[in-house]
């Protein structure tokens, strides 16, 4: 579990700091120079890039994804084999597959996978406060 969730951690992290915002500054200064369309190419080699580029399958954006279903899926076990309810736990698996169903990290896979694991979370709290 731990292990699925660093991996998500470090490749959604290289890849959306890449994809996003590297490409948005590689824009802002295409912008602000005299010569908009020289920067074309450079935008796209990283926009289009099967690794690390926005479009179609980057191979980050997926490796991320599945780790995190995996991690997400692999708590609830834990998390159902520690006693908590079945409520809790399949917001957290179904919301954790969010992101590789809609295919984005933007409206809405990223709302659906993130608000869904902070549901759950919230829920779980909420349970172990009144086991307490």
């Amino acid at each position: 579990m731990l292990v699925a969730l660093f991996v998500f951690a470090a490749s959604w992290t290289a890849w959306d700091a890449v994809a996003g915002v590297t490409t948005g500054i590689l824009v802002q200064a295409a912008q602000h120079s005299g010569t908009p369309d020289a920067w074309t190419a450079p935008i796209e080699a990283i926009w289009l890039h099967p690794i690390m580029g926005g479009t179609g399958s980057p191979l980050l954006a997926i490796l991320g994804s599945v780790a995190l279903s995996i991690g997400a899926v692999a708590a609830g076990v834990v998390l159902k084999r520690a006693g908590h309810g079945w409520v809790p736990i399949v917001i957290l698996a179904i919301s954790s597959f969010g992101i590789a169903i809609f295919k984005t990290h933007a409206w809405p896979g990223g709302p659906f996978t993130f608000g869904g694991i902070a549901i759950a979370n919230a829920w779980l709290l909420w349970e172990t406060r009144d086991d307490a």
